[in-house]
């Protein structure tokens, strides 16, 4: 409310890729860009895990949380789930469970959730973009964006899927059955590349927002 700084967390070794905030155990989930992976309890301050890659493969690239099923989501080439155990386990603040040992030959771009429907969808860099059941870790099928994928993101409902291209294709898709539902372009020759996404919903208008390089 006041603007003023609280605290500095001090740990990584080089830059961060991406943070994550845990409602559940209040405690913020950080991603170096080394692949380093720590969680910060936001009470006390402290560093409650770290985890670092062991080699590139396992290096990984992104984080997703879910605060409906108050698990995170993980990415290599492959996904992991990570739940929190019963708050008597004090030693483990995470525990991994491999979704699935293959899916991708490529690095990740991003990983959704649509708790909706129980499915994790992930995408990498070839336009590949693959759906699994988190209930059992099986891959449900898999489709293709067209071109090297550079941004994907989910409408609020967590039914439609929206991906972009670095040649700056967006398409729409439902997600649940790999349908295709729309196909668009930048009219701006100078737009190369789709940098970012992002679900608007004003009133009874749902909006996609797209950012180019």
């Amino acid at each position: 409310e006041t603007g003023d700084l609280l605290k500095v967390f001090e740990g990584h070794r080089g830059l961060l890729r991406q943070l994550a905030y845990d409602s559940h155990s209040n405690s913020l989930i950080s991603l170096g860009v080394d692949g380093e992976l720590r969680s910060w309890n936001l009470t006390s301050y402290a560093c409650l895990q770290t985890i670092r890659p062991t080699s590139n493969a396992d290096k990984i690239s992104s984080v997703y949380f879910s605060p409906h099923t108050s698990s995170l989501v993980t990415t290599t080439r492959r996904l992991a789930l990570w739940q929190h155990p019963r708050k008597t386990a004090t030693d483990e603040v995470l525990s991994a469970q491999l979704l699935a040992p293959n899916g991708h030959r490529y690095p990740l771009v991003g990983v959704l959730y649509s708790y909706q429907f129980y499915l994790v969808v992930s995408g990498d860099e070839s336009g590949s973009l693959c759906v699994w059941d988190v209930r059992t870790g099986t891959q449900v099928f898999r489709f293709e964006h067209g071109s090297r994928l550079t941004s994907m993101e989910l409408d609020s409902t967590g039914r439609k899927l929206i991906t972009g291209g670095i040649d700056g294709s967006v398409c729409l898709w439902n997600f649940s059955s790999g349908e295709k539902l729309k196909t668009v372009s930048s009219s701006d020759a100078s737009v190369t590349e789709v940098a970012g996404l992002a679900h608007v919903q004003l009133a009874k208008l749902s909006y996609f927002v797209s950012v180019g390089r």
